[in-house]
């Protein structure tokens, strides 16, 4: 424990400031994810987001009331908080926290109910990024009975060797019935 009374004010003003940053960080995340699902990234940002707040509670609980052994109680927060965040390091390699299977669910689920658009959608985070729960979220999406154009999408996802080359896939069959439209 620290007698440095500078310490022990910024301690405590910290205990003010921390939560609103972490509120902010927090509210920014959901935003993203109840607008467009989830993701492998999102899903570590959130996770990174609650181990922020696993440490940010201590400060601040403990930092605002400043009672007589309000620093120990703080370190004593930090060590639970280290163990917590330790425990989710160990579940993030196991198929509880399997983040591509939580991703591709999401996103096979917003398309399937129309949450997203699925003319215009990249397949190949799917495809090619999301191993085999991408894989398998990308064969339960062609039993939904999507658009040629969707489908097109979906093999130029599959079969394309740069995402870039699989966005050309998709853009060219449009190109094409556009033409064909006109004609």
């Amino acid at each position: 424990a620290t007698h440095n009374l500078a310490l022990i004010w910024a301690t405590r003003m910290l205990a003010f400031a921390l939560p609103l940053i972490a509120s902010v960080a927090c509210y920014a995340l959901w935003l993203r994810v109840d607008q467009y699902g989830w993701t492998p990234t999102r899903i570590a940002a959130a996770l990174s987001a609650f181990i922020v707040v696993l440490y940010v509670l201590p400060v601040t609980l403990n930092g605002i009331n400043a009672s007589p052994g309000w620093q120990r109680r703080t370190r004593q927060g930090f060590v639970w908080a280290t163990i917590i965040t330790s425990v989710l390091g160990a579940l993030w390699f196991t198929p509880v926290l399997n983040a591509q299977r939580i991703a591709s669910a999401s996103q096979t689920a917003r398309l399937i109910d129309g949450r997203i658009e699925a003319q215009g959608y990249d397949f190949w985070p799917l495809a090619r990024e999301w191993g085999v729960a991408g894989r398998a979220a990308m064969a339960t999406l062609r039993t939904h009975g999507f658009s040629q154009e969707v489908i097109v999408a979906m093999d130029g996802a599959e079969t394309a060797d740069t995402r870039y080359a699989s966005q050309q896939v998709a853009q060219s069959f449009t190109a094409a019935e556009s033409w064909a439209e006109l004609l």
